[in-house]
C-alpha cells in the first residue's frame, strides 16, 4: 500500500505541479487509517488532524468509536480536545480572531465558488436555480455524513474497510474535490486482495479509470484552451469518472458480503430439487 501511494499516478502528478495536497491530506488520511485500525487515542487524535484541515474527516470518528465500544467516551473527549487544541492555537496564531473559521469551513460548506474540478458537485450547483440552492446545498452536504453510521454497524469488525468507504464517499461527493482525494482510497486497493476473485466488474472498472483520466486534461484543454468544446464535454468525463469509482465501491463492499457468507456457509453449491441454487444477497 505504501508503495501504491508513493508512485501512484496520482501522487506523481500532483508532484509534478508542486500541490501540498499530496503531502496535506491524504498524508493526514493515511495516518487516521492506520491509527484507527491499532490505537484508539492515536486514531482518534490523526482523525482531529484531519477534521482540522477539511472537516469532512469528522465521519471517519464514527467507525474508530465503534470498533472501540468500551472506550467510546475516552475516545470522543480525546477527538474534542485535540480539535479545540487545535483551533485554539490558530485563536492565537490569527490575532485573537475567529475569522479564518469563515475562510476554512465557510467556504466548503457554502461552496461559493463553482470553478471546475474532478468532481461532480461545481456543474451541479452551477445549473441549480438559485432560489433552490439552499435546500440542494444543505441535502448535498447531508449526503456526505449519511454513509457513516451504516457502514460502521453493517461491517463493525472491519474498520479499514468501513474508513476505505468513506474516504472514497468523501472523495466522490465532496464539493471541491481533488486528485489528491483518490489517492489513499487507491492505495488502500491491495488490502483487499483478499476480496479480488469475488469482484464482478473490476477489469471493466480499471479499464475505464485508466481512460477517463486520459481523458481529463484532453477534454479540459479543447474546452478552455481550444474553445472547440464547452462544459458538458468535461463533465460528461467527471460524471463517468464518479460513476464508475462509485460502481468500485459497491463492487467490493458486494465481494465482502459474499465472502462472509462463503465463510459462513461453506462455498460448495447447494441443491434444490435436483437444481443447482444460485445465491443472492439483498
Amino acid at each position: 500500500a505504501l508503495l501504491i501511494f508513493l508512485f501512484n499516478p496520482y501522487s506523481i502528478a500532483l508532484l509534478r505541479f508542486q500541490v501540498n495536497t499530496v503531502y496535506d491530506k491524504p498524508a493526514v488520511r493515511s495516518d487516521t487509517v492506520r491509527s484507527e485500525c491499532r490505537e484508539r487515542g492515536a486514531g482518534c487524535m490523526a482523525t482531529s488532524l484531519a477534521s482540522y484541515s477539511s472537516l469532512f474527516p469528522v465521519m471517519v470518528l464514527v467507525p474508530v468509536l465503534m470498533h472501540h465500544r468500551d472506550k467510546a467516551l475516552s475516545g470522543t473527549i480525546t477527538f474534542v480536545a485535540s480539535f479545540s487544541l487545535l483551533h485554539y492555537t490558530s485563536y492565537l496564531m490569527s490575532g485573537g480572531s475567529w475569522s479564518y473559521l469563515q475562510s476554512v469551513y465557510g467556504f466548503v460548506l457554502t461552496v461559493p465558488d463553482y470553478t471546475p474540478n474532478i468532481g461532480a458537485a461545481w456543474y451541479f450547483f452551477s445549473e441549480m436555480f438559485s432560489h433552490f440552492t439552499v435546500l440542494f446545498l444543505s441535502v448535498y452536504q447531508l449526503n456526505l455524513l449519511l454513509y457513516s453510521l451504516p457502514l460502521s454497524l453493517k461491517f463493525p469488525n472491519s474498520p479499514p474497510l468501513v474508513v476505505f468507504s468513506l474516504l472514497m464517499v468523501l472523495a466522490l461527493f465532496k464539493p471541491y474535490t481533488c486528485v489528491g482525494d483518490y489517492v489513499i482510497p487507491f492505495a488502500m486497493l491491495p488490502l483487499w486482495l483478499h476480496l479480488f476473485k469475488y469482484l464482478q466488474q473490476f477489469y471493466v472498472i480499471s479499464v475505464a479509470t485508466v481512460v477517463l483520466t486520459l481523458l481529463w486534461p484532453v477534454l479540459w484543454y479543447l474546452w478552455v484552451h481550444c474553445l472547440n468544446a464547452n462544459s458538458n464535454f468535461y463533465f460528461a468525463i467527471t460524471l463517468a469518472f464518479v460513476l464508475f469509482q462509485s460502481f468500485l465501491l459497491s463492487d467490493i463492499l458486494y465481494a465482502k458480503m459474499r465472502r462472509d457468507y462463503a465463510r459462513k456457509n461453506g462455498t460448495e453449491t447447494k441443491k434444490i430439487d435436483g437444481q443447482d441454487t444460485v445465491v443472492t444477497l439483498n
